[in-house]
């Protein structure tokens, strides 16, 4: 066997990305399924939903086999993986560019390239420019077959650049499906949210509600908001997500959003990980989040008393709101799961066929 085979970081079920010394057994089914080979960039967030979640999924599911791998093989180790297709999340750096000139020249592998966000918006590794950064997107793109974007605000701003673009919505993992809140397990209800994005918009609706709930927050979580808080629970990797912000058993989730371009490109998942555990939801009316246009939310415009009056009218009648939660939870997990027609839409856009 190569030693190509070996060494390779490999997706390992419950444990994402793990040093790995074994055999990639690429051919158990000697051809009989499509096999995928997904270089993930970022194992952060949008590695998890835009790769590493819809990879396992398809794998669990027997549609594909592969690997996903968090570091470039040479062209000539993917030849000898002989993969169906390869996907890349939007290589910028000069090594992912170059792999993906030299596989558009010398392999007919199809290639994909997956984009999650606005790119001079995003936090990203390497010191560069904005425009430094389109130009590197325009590069990757020229030599790919197709390119997935996670938003119909992205596929427009990205219209003309590309024959193949398609939007693929970002989706939960089917183990969503199965976690559960509770309510009413507070002296006053509890509301609160998944940190770490534009939570200083609700700067001036904590101290006004201190009295009546309880403020909950799993996360990162801006110090000027600290002292209004009841409890603020450390943030933790992808796979314990869903367990842990079930656990808060909040009455109420607020989901705030500043409107900006890269947030409109975004793919926000939150609004869908918080109905998933059967949280009522407020979320900010702005472009960006996942099932935000159709899902039956709360939504508000970004100032302070919009957020109060729709927090005070869910509290007025809590068996109403819960009625809401119920509802969210049994739509994401009827639509927004990977699996099922959903999770085949995802085997088709990463296939040529």
């Amino acid at each position: 066997r190569d030693p190509a085979y070996n060494a390779n970081f490999s997706l390992r079920a419950g444990e994402g990305f793990a040093l790995e010394k074994n055999d990639l057994s690429w051919h158990p089914l000697q051809g009989s399924l499509p096999r995928v080979l997904a270089f993930v960039t970022d194992q952060q967030a949008a590695g998890y939903s835009r790769l590493i979640h819809p990879f396992k999924a398809l794998l669990e599911a027997g549609h594909v086999e592969g690997a996903a791998v968090s570091s470039l093989l040479s062209p000539v180790e993917i030849e000898r993986l002989a993969p169906t297709t390869v996907v890349l999340q939007r290589p910028l750096d000069d090594a992912g560019l170059l792999a993906m000139s030299r596989l558009r020249a010398f392999s007919k592998v199809f290639t994909v390239y997956d984009l999650d966000g606005y790119l001079p918006q995003m936090e990203l590794k390497g010191d560069y420019s904005a425009d430094e950064l389109l130009e590197r997107l325009r590069l990757g793109m020229m030599q790919a077959d197709r390119v997935l974007v996670a938003t119909p605000a992205l596929a427009e701003l990205l219209q003309g650049q590309h024959d193949d673009i398609r939007v693929l919505e970002s989706l939960l993992p089917a183990g969503w499906g199965r976690v559960q809140s509770k309510r009413r397990m507070g002296a006053r209800p509890r509301l609160g949210w998944l940190g770490g994005k534009d939570a200083q918009l609700l700067a001036d609706v904590l101290p006004a509600l201190a009295d009546e709930v309880e403020w909950v927050v799993l996360g990162d979580c801006p110090e000027s908001l600290q002292p209004f808080l009841a409890e603020l629970h450390p943030g933790v990797e992808q796979q314990q997500l869903a367990v842990a912000l079930a656990a808060l058993n909040l009455d109420l989730a607020l989901v705030p959003m500043a409107e900006t371009l890269g947030n409109a490109c975004s793919a926000d998942l939150r609004v869908l990980q918080h109905a998933a555990c059967g949280h009522p939801v407020i979320c900010s009316r702005v472009p960006g989040f996942v099932g935000g246009e159709v899902l039956p939310l709360s939504r508000v415009s970004n100032q302070a008393q919009d957020w109060i009056r729709a927090i005070r009218l869910h509290l007025e009648d809590r068996e109403a709101s819960a009625t809401l939660g119920d509802a969210l939870q049994s739509t994401v997990r009827a639509q927004w799961l990977l699996e099922g027609e959903r999770l085949d839409a995802w085997r088709r856009a990463w296939l040529a066929n």
